[in-house]
C-alpha cells in the first residue's frame, strides 16, 4: 500500500498537520504566503494547517467536500477492502478510544450526534479545530 493511501486511514492527524507546517515553513518559495485547496478529508486538513500554522500565512483555502462538522458512519471504500473492514472494526471498537482516536483518521473526525459530551472531551482532532473541546 502505498505511503499516502495509508495516511488517509491510519496515522495521527495531529502529527501529520505538524508535518505539513514545518514543511511549509521551510520552504522558501512559500514565504510570503501560499493558497491551498482540499478534497473531501484534505479539506479539514488543510484547515487544520491555516488554524495552526500562522506562518507563512494560507492566503485561501478552499476545501470540496469537507466533513467540516464530521461523519457519523463510514462511507463506501472503493478497490481493495480489507482496510476499509479494519477501519470499520476500529470504529465498531469505540471511535473515541484513546487508540483508534490516536491512529484512525476517520476517528479523529468522527462526531456522534448522540453523544456529544464524549466527542467533546475525547475528539484529539476535530472538536479541537471546530473549537468545541470542553475546557
Amino acid at each position: 500500500m502505498e505511503w499516502d493511501t495509508e495516511r488517509g486511514f491510519l496515522a495521527n492527524m495531529n502529527e501529520l498537520v505538524e508535518n505539513a507546517c514545518e514543511q511549509i515553513r521551510n520552504d522558501s518559495l512559500l514565504q510570503l504566503g501560499y493558497n491551498a485547496i482540499g478534497f473531501s478529508q484534505g479539506g479539514q486538513f488543510m484547515r487544520a494547517v491555516a488554524q495552526r500554522c500562522p506562518n507563512p500565512p494560507m492566503r485561501n483555502l478552499i476545501s470540496v467536500g469537507g466533513q467540516q462538522q464530521g461523519v457519523f458512519g463510514l462511507p463506501y471504500c472503493p478497490g481493495d477492502t480489507r482496510l476499509c473492514n479494519l477501519i470499520r472494526k476500529f470504529l465498531d471498537m469505540g471511535a473515541y478510544n484513546h487508540y483508534v482516536q490516536n491512529t484512525v483518521v476517520q476517528a479523529q473526525y468522527w462526531h456522534d450526534p448522540l453523544h456529544e459530551d464524549e466527542y467533546r472531551k475525547k475528539s484529539i482532532f476535530l472538536a479541537d479545530i471546530n473549537n468545541e473541546r470542553v475546557s
